[in-house]
């Protein structure tokens, strides 16, 4: 089964969600401290993006649309990023 680029943005931002609650940080207060980018075309944010994405219809679901399927690779790559940074801290604190 495949997936467009909008559904792995969903994904990818639910992953992130999970990863700083886990780590008992603020969503943006995490992506901005493990480098990912919060706003990747620097006026919306992910967590914009994602809410359009769900809950609007128009233009603004739309651009978050067109934002998502652009930026979903990168938040991806990211992603694998912040894990592997993740990982490492574990492994040199035990």
């Amino acid at each position: 089964m495949d997936e467009d680029n909008v559904d792995r943005f969903l994904h990818y931002f639910i992953t992130l969600e999970m990863l700083a609650s886990l780590l008992e940080k603020k969503f943006e207060e995490f992506c901005n401290k493990t480098g990912v980018a919060y706003r990747p075309d620097s006026r919306h944010g992910i967590k914009w993006v994602r809410n359009k994405l769900l809950h609007s219809v128009g233009e603004d679901k739309e651009k978050a649309a067109e934002l998502a399927d652009k930026f979903a690779s990168i938040l991806g790559n990211e992603i694998f990023h912040v894990i592997k940074k993740i990982i490492e801290k574990l492994c040199h604190n035990t």
